[in-house]
């Protein structure tokens, strides 16, 4: 059984970022001997061994483990972080002589200065094997294996007492990494002294650096300038780990300082234009319906597939009334989009969120199922990502639906607003459709999706406390406007509307309704009937309790076949119906015709043939396929059929 330990750590290397946030490179373990209280009040000394300690696994357990006030809340999981958590580990952990360090930050700076705790403790989780022995002349009792890290808690007295503490008792702008368009690098210290040197990196330096309306080229100057500064730091190895840290500070105070003040976007475009566009359907063949939508360098490739109702998707959630869903949207965003090389797994937060979000803005104008009989799934593969792949999926979900010829009632397309703000509430601006840096350092992301007519969909992800009714207007009009112009410029001009038929390659369905006391009669004793008229005509049917049955198949013939066998198993039999049957069975005195699944009809010997014959056999044979007139039923109940009396333009 997995132990549980809670243990203390010492902290240095701290500072706040541009927003306020507490960001440290604290020391979290050490190697050595550790002393436990029992739970009888003995103690018990545990050896934590550098292969234990530095194991590979180990190692990676502290990236994204939350910060917490004390441990009261014991093990922290996902039903008590959200209450408990005020910052989180943000690395995994990294060798540092005999002890262990890892990024961290904590974002609720105003709990941590209310609960007046500094000292800081690790819970996190073990084995241990219990054989007692002795580590450089230090006798323990057990080794601590199989660490594993949970949280990382504010504490009243550490284990490791006054070492084990924050390191914030200087005064807040002793601890700024930003200072006058310089990167400062400095370590402040329990006396909060620092070091203010610093190597230079000019504002426009960085401006240029950012300045180009390709992400791979941007990267690439990010990269150069990141190198530079590790250079120039390379003899110090205090300072080193925080140049990371303040380039990536330096150029989010740099790209919104452009928009705000100097109203540039980092790629050259005006405040309300569009990346440039492209869509068209039809791009792959064979499958039901496609689509491909470009918007700078975003692009999404959407496939649409068509099934019968039956094989919609069946789901297992929370919501015990909702077991299934007609229209799926499943969303792949895999590594390759971004220039990454990683394997790919199952879908994570953002391949679900983007997924339900295209989903729910395409909904409202789905038909119904009686209007369409089908199962819909739309799969969008991000090709290249820049920001926004969620509005491009809903455009290429949309075309792709209509180019699978799904009757939607109107066109949808997304766009999403971005926002950057000053000191003041009026002083702000509102970008359209931004790209991926203007989302990563900007204050919102407002996605909007939407017919001519109204909105479908509203998803909204902000940095700051709230937004003024001035700025949720103005974004509502900026997307409305960017919708319009999407759809009428660019997605009218690959696809006007929904194509009046579905694919070629797409399934056929038609529908009957039968009288539900007529189902038991279609599907036969242990589905004997059914199963027969499939194996027959190779459609696939689906019947529901009201007596709605709907076939489905590729050969509009085949459908035809399997709907006529079915009127003809419902129909309550008439005197004078013709009927066509295969002759299944022989006796003297008759044969037996099969005039469809399940259903068979006796032909007396007398009503074979006008003249009389001594067998039946000299007329019919087994296999022999035959016209047939309906004379009612016998005395047993049973369908009577006659050749001879078939009418002359029947046979």
């Amino acid at each position: 059984m997995k132990l549980k330990r809670i243990d203390s750590i010492s902290m240095d290397q701290t500072y706040y970022t541009e927003e306020g946030y507490l960001v440290d490179h604290p020391i979290v373990t050490t190697c050595g001997i550790f002393e436990y209280k029992n739970d009888d009040g003995s103690t018990r000394r545990e050896l934590r061994l550098p292969e234990n300690v530095f194991d590979k696994k180990s190692l990676e357990s502290y990236k994204g483990k939350p910060i917490i006030i004390t441990h009261d809340a014991g093990e922290v999981d996902k039903e008590n972080v959200r209450r408990e958590q005020i910052g989180t580990i943000m690395s995994e952990g990294y060798r540092d002589g005999d002890s262990v360090r890892c990024e961290i930050i904590i974002h609720d700076t105003n709990a941590l200065k209310s609960c007046g705790l500094k000292e800081l403790s690790l819970g996190y989780s073990l084995d241990t094997d219990d054989t007692p022995g002795v580590y450089h002349g230090e006798k323990y009792d057990c080794i601590q294996k199989n660490i594993e890290i949970n949280h990382l808690a504010l504490v009243g007295e550490a284990r490791a007492g006054e070492t084990a503490r924050l390191n914030i008792d200087g005064k807040d702008d002793d601890t700024q990494i930003l200072k006058g368009g310089k990167v400062i690098m400095y370590k402040p210290n329990s006396k909060g002294r620092r070091a203010d040197e610093g190597e230079e990196l000019t504002p426009e330096e960085m401006e240029v650096a950012v300045f180009s309306d390709d992400k791979q080229t941007r990267e690439e100057n990010i990269r150069k300038v990141t190198e530079k500064m590790e250079e120039a730091f390379a003899d110090n190895e205090e300072w080193l780990p925080l140049v990371g840290e303040a380039v990536y500070q330096y150029q989010k105070k740099t790209v919104r300082k452009m928009i705000l003040k100097d109203h540039k976007r980092p790629d050259g475009r005006a405040i309300t234009q569009i990346r440039p566009l492209a869509a068209e359907v039809d791009i792959i063949p064979r499958v039901h319906g496609s689509a491909m939508f470009t918007r700078g360098q975003t692009q999404i490739c959407n496939v649409c597939t068509l099934a019968p109702l039956s094989e919609q998707q069946k789901i297992d959630g929370l919501d015990e009334n909702e077991v299934s869903k007609r229209y799926m949207h499943h969303y792949n965003f895999p590594s390759y989009s971004v220039g990454e090389t990683k394997p790919s797994r199952g879908p994570g937060r953002r391949e679900i969120g983007h997924g339900a979000l295209a989903e729910r803005a395409l909904i409202p104008v789905l038909p119904s199922e009686d209007e369409f009989p089908y199962a819909i799934r739309t799969v969008s593969e991000t090709f290249e990502s820049n920001g926004s792949t969620s509005m491009a999926s809903t455009c290429a979900s949309c075309m792709s639906l209509m180019a699978a010829g799904v009757p939607i009632k109107k066109m949808v397309a997304g766009i999403s607003c971005g926002l950057v703000t000053g000191e003041t509430d009026d002083d702000y601006l509102v970008l359209t459709d931004i790209q991926g840096l203007e989302d990563f350092f900007g204050d919102m992301d407002f996605k909007v999706t939407g017919t001519h007519d109204g909105i479908t969909a509203i998803q909204m992800d902000i940095k700051i406390h709230g937004l003024t009714r001035p700025i949720v207007e103005e974004a509502i009009a900026r997307t409305r406007e960017a919708r319009v112009y999407i759809m009428d410029e660019v997605m009218s001009k690959a696809i006007a509307e929904p194509r009046k038929e579905v694919n070629q390659w797409a399934p056929k369905i038609e529908q009957i309704t039968i009288d539900p006391n007529k189902i038991g009669d279609v599907v036969g004793q242990k589905g004997k009937t059914i199963n027969e008229i499939i194996a027959r005509t190779g459609v696939k049917i689906d019947i529901t309790d009201d007596g709605a049955v709907s076939v489905c198949g590729t050969d509009k013939e085949a459908i035809a076949k399997a709907i006529d066998m079915i009127k003809i198993i419902t129909t309550d039999f008439k005197e004078g119906q013709i009927f066509t049957g295969t002759v299944v069975s022989i006796k003297e005195f008759g044969a037996f015709i099969e005039f469809a699944p399940g259903k068979e009809g006796m032909v007396h010997i007398s009503k074979i043939a006008k003249e009389r014959i001594e067998h039946v056999e000299d007329v019919l044979t087994l296999g022999d396929v035959v016209k047939v007139v309906c004379l009612g039923k016998d005395k047993m109940g049973r369908i009577s059929f006659s050749i001879k009396d078939v009418p002359a333009d029947q046979k």
